[in-house]
């Protein structure tokens, strides 16, 4: 499991999202998925339309007779084994129709997710003192967790750290990403790990920090 959807997959457990028709698997996503592919790829196979949208050979089929039916997708034989696929008018227009409700959810889910994190936040720093942060985990929650953060000016965040090599000295959202080693130089008051992907591994890596008055605190436990 690749680390974006780790993050995705951590992300959807703070919010509600059971009535969403584009970031739960339902057919409305699959439907949009296959109609993009086919939009960006006519002259793909089925087998490799399953691979983009990372479902069975047999549901594409299923899913692009409909869409046949439908008048949505016409599909021409080069041989016997190819085929091309292309959007009519119509499949042009529902195309658009489901980005533009895609879009609408994700703003939605960005929304709900920052004022989750703001929520856990204020938990965490609990008064008006100035708190210190390093966050841990140069990660899309950490991009999250900052857009957050503007509401808390109280909070200095001192660096981001991160433990994958590529990513350290390498500019995220105004700063340079530290190895995890500079934390004590650092100074902070506390370590919040922002990263759902590793956040297990991550604590585990930086609880000794503990002892020396540093708190480790991880988004999903405040």
């Amino acid at each position: 499991m690749n680390s974006q959807y780790s993050e995705l997959l951590g992300l959807r457990k703070m919010i509600d999202i059971n009535r969403s028709a584009f970031l739960l698997p339902t057919k409305t996503f699959r439907r949009m998925t296959i109609l993009l592919t086919i939009n960006h790829s006519p002259d793909t196979s089925q087998h490799k339309i399953a691979q983009k949208t990372n479902l069975s050979s047999a549901m594409v089929n299923s899913y692009i007779r409909k869409l046949t039916a439908e008048g949505i997708v016409t599909v021409s034989s080069r041989n016997n084994r190819d085929c091309n696929y292309q959007l009519t008018e119509l499949g042009k227009e529902e195309l658009t129709t489901l980005l533009m409700g895609y879009s609408a959810e994700i703003v939605q889910f960005y929304a709900q997710a920052k004022n989750e994190i703001s929520t856990r936040i204020a938990a965490l720093i609990n008064g008006t003192r100035r708190v210190r942060l390093v966050l841990y985990g140069a990660s899309e929650t950490c991009e999250l967790v900052m857009r957050a953060l503007d509401n808390f000016p109280q909070v200095e965040v001192a660096a981001i750290v991160d433990s994958v090599p590529q990513k350290q000295g390498e500019a995220f959202n105004g700063f340079i990403v530290q190895k995890p080693e500079s934390i004590p130089q650092l100074q902070p008051d506390c370590v919040l790990i922002t990263s759902y992907a590793k956040q297990d591994e991550i604590y585990n890596a930086t609880k000794h920090l503990e002892t020396s008055g540093i708190k480790v605190r991880q988004l999903t436990t405040v």
